[in-house]
């Protein structure tokens, strides 16, 4: 999206390159608003992906709203699916940076995962990307 999401008081207006640069791109979303009902999830799944050493994922998130919902990462494996990350509930009207490190020693996909806990917000998925190495513990909010 690059104009913001449609219920007002929720999600992010603009994606996280805008809120840096000036500069207006593109981010996913789930609208956690009606018609989603409690329990309604979204997934966004990789590619399978050749097993890794250490791997650092990084992304931005955004969740918003009175009753927005969990978002989930995970990792499959051989048909096992790990929790690598959780953040439930508002977080504020902003950009919030996260990173994860993992590793697989066997074919594997990252699974973002959204559930709607409620009846209005919105949760945004802006900049994921993975790198090789560990992450470097860093922590950063932007304004929306």
């Amino acid at each position: 999206d690059t104009d913001g999401t449609p219920s007002s008081f929720t999600g992010p207006s603009d994606d996280i390159t805008a809120a840096q640069t000036g500069t207006a791109g593109y981010y996913m979303y789930i609208e956690t608003s009606s018609p989603q009902s409690r329990g309604d999830k979204a997934q966004m799944l990789t590619p399978l992906l050749q097993p890794t050493a250490e791997r650092c994922l990084t992304f931005y998130y955004h969740m918003y709203g009175t009753s927005v919902g969990t978002l989930n990462v995970y990792k499959i494996a051989r048909g096992q699916q790990t929790q690598l990350w959780s953040q439930n509930g508002a977080q504020g009207n902003q950009w919030n940076y996260a990173e994860v490190d993992y590793d697989s020693k066997d074919q594997y996909q990252i699974v973002f995962e959204a559930v709607v806990s409620g009846s209005y917000g919105d949760i945004g998925l802006d900049h994921i990307i993975m790198k090789n190495g560990q992450c470097t513990g860093s922590t950063a909010r932007c304004g929306s």
